[in-house]
């Protein structure tokens, strides 16, 4: 029992990461074309706890390492190198097909108040040593639960112009994560930390990364305090499948996109929204605003521990960037969907050099809803929904924590 759950775990992460897939840049008449339906609203936001707490963690790295490790997929994949110079933690990757971390011991939730709606934030200062941005290595920023059913994930891949990747300068990325009803739990808390993959066949990439300063804090509730509300016509989403993979099986109605899986080894397929596509852009302050997609997702399963991982995403439309939460059942069923629909959040907050450097085309986000379902014991034929899809815009500058 304990090898097959290092075994899964393994795999959890390991999928996780490397089936993430490059985009396709659509045109503008893609963008045109969408048939979203937009509503403003503007919410009160007058709340006393919505005050701002003092961060939960603010770790300089030239104070020490603060018990952060590193490790690696060895020996199913290559490993990176890994060092502390005394002001970073350090990341280098020189050969395709290495795969490591740094990551945090965890952040036990039990010393913190959280509420069941608190959201949590983590600020990553990366920076690089690779002076063509576009060779940087991949890089994942990611906040899970401990008991691995939780996975977020905010991916910068180096693909085309780059515009999200660090450079030799400090840069602060912002990742954030939703804990369930389970993650407050005795024992349970907050894994987080950063991830490289070497994975360009194409184009090698190397280079070190560094991560020079962690900040984390909460949100004890999330006001849109003026939002842009997409809510998305889903029989125009686009199902995808890869020819490496079994493909699961696809329903599409106007209301609701079903997969269902034809084994529990290596199926995987998504839908895709297309012409539905949101554009990101700033504030009138010039910063850019948050997005925050809600997808309803259910379950024909009794058996929640064995609902099929799915993952559901907003990324840059070319790839450059990607927000993912991975939702597993792989050490029961806390998290996994129900018969009637779970709720779940993706936040992601596009880098400004996108707004203000990419050509208007390429300045959208794009929703996916995806069945991974490769862990030993899901059902090899369970089905999962997806019964909405909807996305809020939030303007960073309202919000009381920042």
């Amino acid at each position: 029992m304990i090898k097959r759950f290092i075994q899964d775990t393994l795999a959890l992460f390991i999928v996780i990461f490397i089936l993430f897939l490059f985009g396709v840049c659509y045109t503008e008449e893609d963008v045109q074309n969408s048939q979203l339906t937009v509503t403003q609203d503007a919410i009160d936001i007058s709340n006393p706890e919505m005050a701002p707490s003092a961060p939960i963690e603010d770790l300089d790295f030239s104070d020490g390492t603060f018990g952060w490790t590193s490790g690696s997929a060895s020996p199913y994949l290559l490993s990176p190198t890994f060092r502390y110079d005394g002001d970073n933690l350090v990341i280098n990757t020189q050969r395709i097909g290495e795969y490591g971390w740094w990551q945090n011991d965890y952040v036990n939730f039990s010393e913190y108040w959280l509420a069941p709606e608190s959201l949590l934030r983590a600020q990553f200062y990366v920076s690089t040593d690779q002076t063509n941005i576009a060779r940087v290595p991949n890089i994942r920023l990611f906040m899970r639960n401990v008991s691995a059913q939780l996975n977020f994930a905010y991916h910068i891949n180096s693909y085309g112009p780059a515009y999200a990747s660090p450079t030799q300068t400090p840069k602060m990325y912002e990742g954030f994560f939703v804990p369930h009803d389970n993650s407050f739990a005795p024992g349970y808390g907050l894994i987080y930390g950063i991830e490289t993959a070497n994975f360009n066949l194409a184009e090698p990439d190397s280079g070190e990364i560094y991560l020079s300063r962690v900040v984390l804090d909460r949100i004890d509730s999330v006001p849109l305090v003026y939002s842009n509300t997409y809510d998305f016509q889903l029989g125009a989403w686009r199902y995808i499948s890869y020819p490496n993979f079994s493909a699961p099986k696809a329903t599409k109605t106007v209301s609701q996109l079903g997969l269902q899986a034809i084994n529990n080894f290596d199926t995987y397929g998504l839908f895709q929204g297309e012409g539905d596509s949101v554009p990101f852009e700033a504030d009138g302050n010039g910063d850019p605003y948050i997005y925050r997609a809600t997808f309803n997702v259910s379950t024909t399963l009794t058996n929640f521990s064995k609902v099929p991982m799915f993952r559901v995403s907003l990324k840059q439309i070319c790839g450059r960037e990607e927000a993912i939460l991975a939702v597993a059942s792989i050490t029961g069923s806390g998290t996994a969907p129900d018969q009637v629909g779970k709720d779940y959040y993706v936040y992601i907050k596009p880098p400004g050099e996108e707004i203000n450097m990419a050509p208007i085309g390429h300045r959208i986000l794009v929703p996916t809803f995806e069945m991974l379902n490769v862990l030993s014991d899901d059902d090899p034929h369970g089905t999962i929904y997806l019964n909405s899809a909807k996305i809020d815009r939030i303007s960073e500058s309202d919000l009381p924590i920042f």
